[in-house]
């Protein structure tokens, strides 16, 4: 018959061993044990010699406990703007995604596992419609890469704009639309015709494009 192993007195993972227990009706050997938390109960050998941290399940309740207090954040004014800005990272079933996580833009180490370093970075927020904007719009979520914009600052930040150079002036092309008092729809129109950036933004609605010259038609506004 084997030598019983004396687990007296010994600590294994939260567990601590107090006395043989005998054996269980498949033979295997019962210890009563005491766990960190205070609960007391009999606990196989084998659960307490090859468990990586054996515990009465304590543990998992721990963690458990702390993945709902880091939902209760969820009533935190910034959770959403961290959650979606995590979401369009790291969430390839949205629509944003690809021009996100699916182009490689990641969020920093710090704020990707605590969302309160996120908070204690990017706090206080200006106002309600500010929200969280990439300085370098090909760079990752960080401290250092991320400022509080308007919507409109974020429009004319998108790597989707448009711009024109003309007479050696470059802006967006939603800037020349104010200076040449024309609207983006018909530059858009104009484009999507056939029509030069350039002359499609400084042309006036009555002119007629051709590749070869401009025919001003008198009749019906044809922009």
């Amino acid at each position: 018959m084997p030598k019983l192993n004396d687990l007296t007195s010994r600590k294994l993972g939260r567990w601590t061993v107090n006395s043989y227990a005998g054996k269980s009706a498949s033979v295997k050997s019962l210890w009563w044990c005491t766990c960190d938390c205070g609960t007391v109960k009999k606990v196989f050998a084998e659960v307490l010699l090859r468990s990586s941290n054996p515990s009465c399940g304590c543990v998992k309740r721990e963690q458990s406990r702390a993945r709902l207090t880091t939902h209760g954040q969820s009533k935190h004014p910034l959770w959403n703007i961290w959650n979606n800005m995590m979401r369009r990272c790291y969430d390839n079933r949205i629509p944003k995604y690809k021009y996100y996580g699916g182009r490689g833009i990641k969020v920093c180490t710090r704020w990707n596992t605590d969302f309160m370093s996120f908070v204690a970075d990017v706090t206080p927020r200006p106002s309600p419609k500010h929200t969280i904007d990439r300085i370098d719009n090909d760079g990752d979520y960080s401290p250092e890469n991320t400022r509080w914009s308007t919507q409109k600052t974020q429009n004319r930040n998108s790597r989707r704009n448009v711009f024109a150079t003309i007479n050696g002036e470059t802006k967006l092309v939603a800037d020349w639309c104010v200076i040449y008092n024309t609207l983006q729809s018909r530059v858009c129109s104009r484009v999507a015709r056939g029509w030069a950036l350039n002359d499609a933004i400084t042309k006036p609605p009555q002119t007629k494009y051709t590749n070869k010259s401009f025919l001003v038609d008198r009749g019906n506004d044809i922009n």
